[in-house]
């Protein structure tokens, strides 16, 4: 009886360990064999009192047509598609999984008339904090920065997505903040 307490304790620490796994393995297949998507930016406040200094987002266009009625909070399928401008956006929402088009498993941040606000999944890009700030005034379309063109990519499979980087004038924000010796 002795013997099956250590037996007990690998099995506890390796259902611990392998649930943290998973959601790095998943993150990192879909950076790997995911779709790319270019969405164009909108800035917002880049502090909050928990996390401390973020380059943080909105993505230019999340209003939407749904199918059908829609109610705050529901689940849902958001459609993407490339613009002519080079940029993706989300033109339809549905209800059901939509197959052999490329799509987010999100939810209704907003419903009404006709129109659907939804929730981006990835709003938030996380850098070292003395460089966060010039990130953020770097991509700030306000009028307080530079007014330089800001876009996320964004890589997505089976309707999860994954920010993979965030541009700034056409560069990486590293190499656009070494280049502008932020």
């Amino acid at each position: 009886m002795i013997k099956t307490a250590p037996v007990i304790f690998l099995i506890l620490a390796m259902i611990q360990l392998s649930v943290p796994m998973y959601i790095i393995l998943s993150k990192e297949i879909i950076l790997t064999a995911g779709k790319v998507f270019k969405f164009e930016t909108l800035p917002v406040d880049p502090y909050d009192a928990f996390r401390g200094r973020y380059v943080s987002f909105r993505i230019a266009n999340t209003i939407v047509t749904p199918e059908a009625g829609f109610d705050n909070d529901e689940t849902v399928y958001a459609l993407i598609t490339n613009g002519t401008n080079g940029f993706s956006y989300f033109y339809k929402v549905r209800k059901d999984r939509p197959s052999g088009q490329d799509y987010i498993r999100t939810r209704i941040d907003y419903a009404e008339r006709g129109y659907v606000t939804i929730a981006i999944p990835f709003d938030k890009y996380y850098i070292e904090e003395d460089e966060a700030a010039a990130a953020q005034s770097g991509s700030d379309h306000s009028g307080r920065g530079t007014n330089e063109r800001a876009y996320v990519g964004v890589r997505v499979l089976g309707g999860e997505a994954v920010l993979e980087e965030l541009y700034i004038a056409g560069l990486p924000v590293m190499q656009y903040l070494k280049r502008t010796n932020r």
